[in-house]
């Protein structure tokens, strides 16, 4: 497996959700003034400084998350990707286990899921970041456009094991036709 040494780079040209993050970071900006306790609003207000690397931001925006909502699993497992960012691999861990065991208060266990997957990734622990991975993808997230942006993910994309759950994903979901009713 390639592994990368260092912090993942900062790049703010980079695209997330098919959006610059520059973008994402105004949306989320504006979102989180306008509606400051929605608990989508505190989720994704970190994630635009995180997937650069502005880790002090997120920090900051994950404090407010967690002082707004403690027991938010989404929220929980987001601040166990920064902790694995800043090489804190016990710390990371503990909110990996503690979101786990918060269960499902609004239906979007699948994030959960992804963002421990995540923490694994960066942890270098491929085995367990592919099983999250594809926990994340068959309960409701089987997002293979992020997975293939996500900087988290970074040491898993020269796995034979990614690289097949992308490419099945690619396949399944890109020959569902949409149409009107």
């Amino acid at each position: 497996m390639k592994k990368r040494s260092g912090p993942i780079p900062r790049t703010p040209s980079s695209s997330i959700y098919g959006v610059a993050i520059s973008q994402a970071e105004k949306a989320g900006e504006a979102w989180i003034r306008e509606r400051p306790n929605n608990a989508t609003a505190l989720y994704f207000h970190p994630m635009p400084p995180l997937m650069i690397g502005d880790l002090d931001v997120a920090e900051r925006r994950l404090a407010a998350g967690l002082a707004a909502r403690p027991d938010d699993p989404i929220i929980i497992s987001l601040q166990g990707m920064l902790l694995a960012r800043r090489n804190r691999p016990s710390a990371a861990l503990d909110c990996a286990v503690r979101a786990l065991g918060l269960g499902v208060p609004n239906g979007h266990t699948h994030h959960t899921y992804y963002q421990v997957a995540c923490i694994y990734a960066v942890l270098r622990e491929p085995v367990k970041a592919m099983a999250w991975l594809q926990r994340a993808a068959d309960t409701g997230f089987p997002c293979w456009p992020f997975y293939k942006l996500d900087p988290h993910l970074e040491n898993l994309r020269e796995t034979p094991e990614f690289q097949k759950l992308v490419a099945e994903l690619e396949r399944r979901y890109t020959a569902i036709k949409i149409q009107r009713l």
